[in-house]
């Protein structure tokens, strides 16, 4: 008897070969920040934010400048700070 092929099981192991020859890793990934912990989903809205304005055309990139700096001053330079102290170690 021959076994049933799941499509939907299919088409996963397809899209998850696909996406191995074109993804783009990530190598901060590995790396930790407390602050980043602690913060990161308060500061990861304000770059979310952000980015949706700039291109729903609501902010241009002066105004897109200004929330990079207020994500940095919010715990932006302390997480960066953090990452590459970790990577030092790494």
């Amino acid at each position: 008897m021959k076994s049933a092929v799941d499509p939907l099981r299919a088409k996963h192991e397809k899209l998850e070969k696909d996406n191995r020859e074109i993804a783009v890793a990530n190598p901060a990934e590995p790396l930790c920040s407390t602050t980043q912990m602690d913060r990161g989903t308060e500061l990861k809205k304000i770059i979310d934010d952000a980015t949706f304005r700039f291109i729903l055309g609501e902010i241009d990139e002066k105004g897109f400048e200004e929330a990079v700096k207020k994500w940095e001053n919010q715990g932006g330079e302390k997480i960066i700070e953090e990452l590459n102290e970790d990577a030092k170690k790494s």
